[in-house]
């Protein structure tokens, strides 16, 4: 009787702490249902009827069948809500992705990326299989395959807070065949919190197409104290030029044992991480020998071959020669080796060639594992941007300012995607003057300033920060039509046309400075030559432009096109 009622305390106090950990992450609370009062349920273990437990955060309702047991959820994994021991050596994983609408399944070319992506990441896999399922009465999307002996299956349900990941693995068919009595049990309910408060908005659910004229999602108020400066975690995955400048030299100035792998490896990845956030905001970056980076990199890698740190230093050396395909290798073997590390899905969201829907999984998984890192929130806008969902790119460009207020990427990020709406001009004129203020070398922070000046009907002020562009790069032909367009905002036509006549030169193939110089040389000069020229050269760089149909119109008009 002791040894019973001490067994029972154990699984109270278990399930008591299972129950309070998942409800500090926010995540998902589980509360046990048909039992009276809620009470914790302790008889599970003894074989009586199996207990159900629903997951608040997408109301989904699972059995925990006589004899099974829950994993405890460890520290870094919000998405995961519940990791259950069955039968038969079956283990089953319910995960929860808001980022990802549910009309993805009916997406080929999603479920397609999904398939390849797990061919690129689990090296060896077998009879990868697509199938159609029935799971608590939604349709769902079934994936099956063998890796490492285990079969596997990965089921993306739909729920309204996004798609719902059940993977299932056993280690023979027998123990899978029982998974289908376990997910016969499954049942979508809605999430009981809903009725009783309403939450705020996860980042990344989608939103709604905005018109023009709206705002788009404002900063939070600024706190009356600044927040806490970044670790050195922080640091190193904040994207940001000036702050891995300085942990640059703090590592050059450091004494390091020149015959440690682990201190080598970090230095590498720290040069790494400067360049390649330089080369995302468009800065010019030191002159360094990349082969010898990388050869630097295999020495520690060679010395340590089981350590994801290594295989991502030497992914990241690669992808600084362009070399993808290597890159691609070793970044995901980093990410295979320690899945619950932030750094690792980082880097791949670094490779230029990753789909935006791809690029937007992987910093999700990042930002789940680790929300306080600044690299997180970019990768994620990032690919919210080339998903055409400024809306939500720009709550998380945001977000990167709320932990880090002057990070150059969040700053220009979010300025870019205010520049197109009339109410946020003053807004990104702020961000744009800070940006260029913390790195003089940032000319697309003094670019898009002098846009939003010329829209702010301050051509002036524009104008001088268009010539300080030309000044510095002459044969610039963005640059030049930019102050081209200016001058004829002031009624400088002539000045207007030179700088029109030297972007084309400088850049044969801007189609916007074709149009511009058509439109000087029709209405102020008359110079009906010089406007057929460009305007048939505009349409032959883009038939299909936003100015097309004018510059057509035109032609005909003087009877030069059809």
């Amino acid at each position: 009787m002791l040894a019973l009622n001490h067994h029972l305390q154990r699984r109270l106090w278990a399930l008591v702490y299972l129950s309070t950990l998942l409800l500090v992450a926010g995540c998902a609370q589980l509360t046990a249902l048909g039992q009276p009062g809620n009470a914790p349920v302790t008889t599970a273990a003894r074989g009586d009827a199996p207990t159900d437990l629903r997951l608040e955060v997408v109301g989904l309702v699972a059995p925990l069948p006589a004899g099974s047991r829950q994993h405890p959820r460890q520290p870094g994994q919000p998405q995961l809500l519940l990791h259950l021991a069955l039968a038969s050596g079956l283990e089953a994983r319910v995960e929860v992705w808001p980022s990802l609408p549910a009309k993805a399944l009916d997406d080929p070319e999603w479920s397609a990326r999904q398939k390849a992506g797990l061919r690129e990441l689990l090296p060896g896999l077998e009879g990868l299989g697509q199938s159609r399922l029935t799971i608590a009465d939604s349709p769902a999307l079934a994936l099956d395959y063998t890796w490492q002996g285990l079969l596997t299956r990965r089921i993306y349900l739909p729920s309204p807070r996004g798609l719902i990941l059940i993977s299932l693995t056993a280690p023979t068919a027998q123990g899978m065949d029982r998974a289908d009595a376990w997910l016969a049990g499954l049942r979508l309910d809605q999430p009981q919190a809903a009725t009783a408060t309403v939450a705020r908005p996860e980042p990344t659910a989608p939103a709604k197409t905005e018109p023009a004229a709206t705002r788009l999602p404002s900063l939070p108020p600024k706190p009356n104290t600044p927040p806490p400066p970044l670790n050195r975690r922080g640091q190193l995955y904040s994207l940001d030029p000036p702050t891995l400048a300085r942990l640059e030299r703090e590592r050059a100035d450091q004494t390091q044992a020149a015959k440690d792998p682990n201190s080598l490896a970090q230095r590498i990845e720290v040069t790494a991480w400067l360049s390649l956030s330089r080369r995302g905001l468009g800065l010019p970056d030191a002159q360094r020998d990349w082969s010898r980076l990388r050869a630097r990199a295999v020495s520690a890698w060679r010395r340590l071959p089981e350590q994801a740190s290594s295989h991502r230093t030497l992914g990241l050396a690669m992808l600084l020669e362009d070399r993808l395909a290597k890159a691609r290798h070793y970044l995901e073997r980093a990410a295979e080796l320690e899945p619950g590390d932030a750094a690792n899905w980082l880097a791949l969201c670094q490779l230029p060639d990753l789909e935006p829907a791809r690029r937007l999984e992987m910093a999700e998984k990042a930002r789940a594992l680790s929300p306080e890192l600044p690299a997180g929130p970019l990768c994620a806008a990032k690919a919210l941007v080339d998903l055409q969902r400024p809306s939500e790119a720009a709550t998380l460009y945001a977000q990167t300012l709320e932990v880090q207020p002057d990070n150059l990427a969040g700053l220009l990020g979010l300025a870019r995607l205010e520049m197109d709406q009339p109410a946020n001009l003053e807004e990104a004129g702020q961000r744009l003057a800070r940006a260029a203020e913390l790195e003089p070398d940032l000319e697309a922070a003094r670019f898009n300033l002098a846009l939003v000046r010329l829209r702010q009907d301050r051509p002036a002020e524009a104008l001088t920060l268009a010539e300080a562009i030309c000044e510095a790069h002459p044969q610039d032909p963005a640059a030049l039509n930019l102050r081209g367009t200016i001058q004829l905002r002031l009624d400088r036509p002539a000045q207007a046309r030179r700088d029109f006549q030297a972007a084309i030169q400088a850049g044969p193939g801007h189609a916007q400075a074709h149009y511009n110089l058509g439109g000087v040389c029709a209405g102020h000069f008359k110079d009906t030559a010089c406007a057929r020229e460009a305007f048939q050269r505009y349409l032959e760089l883009e038939p299909s432009g936003p100015r097309a149909d004018k510059a057509r119109a035109w032609l005909i008009r003087q009877g030069g096109g059809s």
